[in-house]
């Protein structure tokens, strides 16, 4: 997983630990000698996608209370600071197809295995499919949910909802999303 993906939650993390007085946070994900929390997450870096999954895990556990939504809302903050930063040039698609290829070769800048595809099947609903990734957290198809929704938004669909049908976190070959929207 690269650094992109990894900074913002390693922030809102020992942002949580200093507020419960928590020292080790590491020792509290059950995350001793990790990369992820033992020094400068750099954007660039890549890091072990067990590490970044243990995270995920670690934040369910300690902070999330298993709210799904959490994770949700964590994807929709993470694409609005990644389109505003770093990825801003993805940001200002209107056309759908030029902003899908867009979308799609952002999955690289994030995770070094796999490949995104997007399909428009009629206007206003797209499927968007993850495939050649058999390692997703759970938690991480939350997060790529809400990432979707906030990005398609970004580029001016209204009325998002997206749902997760098939995951290989619950044994499909593939992780399968369908969005709904109104065209802007």
């Amino acid at each position: 997983m690269k650094g992109l993906g990894v900074i913002q939650l390693v922030k809102f993390v020992r942002r949580w630990a200093r507020q419960q007085g928590i020292e080790d946070v590491a020792k509290a994900f059950g995350m001793e000698g990790s990369a992820i929390l033992s020094g400068r997450v750099l954007v660039s870096t890549w890091y072990p996608y067990e590490e970044f999954a243990t995270l995920l895990r670690g934040i369910r556990q300690q902070i999330a209370g298993g709210d799904p939504e959490f994770f949700v809302r964590l994807g929709r903050i993470s694409a609005e600071t990644d389109l505003d930063g770093t990825l801003s040039s993805f940001a200002t698609r209107r056309d759908f197809e030029r902003f899908a290829r867009g979308l799609a070769l952002i999955w690289k800048a994030y995770c070094d295995t796999g490949e995104i595809r997007i399909e428009q099947s009629m206007p206003g609903a797209s499927t968007t499919i993850f495939e050649g990734a058999p390692h997703l957290a759970p938690e991480h198809c939350l997060i790529n949910r809400g990432w979707i929704a906030a990005s398609l938004e970004r580029g001016g669909a209204k009325d998002v909802k997206v749902t997760h049908d098939e995951c290989v976190s619950l044994g499909a070959s593939r992780c399968v999303f369908r969005v709904t929207f109104k065209p802007d």
